[in-house]
């Protein structure tokens, strides 16, 4: 007889900041692989008057097990993203018609 695995969820607590620990806005992203770890580089492309800079925001370093482990579960999460746009997009048309 075959068992099945129960599956849990985790009851999490909530997001906290204690140590006020600073967000940053990124819309460029930088990757470097090494053989012990990965550099993710965080930066943000401006456009002012015609002139391009990236600015460097944010630098995250992690072995390479753990960027597997995170690469994964942000790969498991987009089906979730793109539903959740889709519900965005189809209430932005829903509002839009109701004008």
């Amino acid at each position: 007889m075959a068992r099945t695995k129960a599956r849990t969820t985790p009851a999490l607590p909530p997001a906290t900041n204690p140590d006020n620990v600073k967000s940053v806005y990124s819309n460029n992203m930088e990757v470097a692989i090494g053989t012990m770890d990965t550099r993710l580089t965080f930066n943000e492309v401006v456009s002012d008057q015609g002139r391009i800079t990236v600015e460097r925001r944010a630098h995250v370093v992690m072995s390479n097990m753990h960027f597997q482990i995170m690469v994964k579960v942000l790969v498991e999460q987009l089906p979730k993203l793109k539903e959740q746009l889709e519900l965005v997009e189809k209430a932005l048309a829903e509002h839009k018609a109701s004008e």
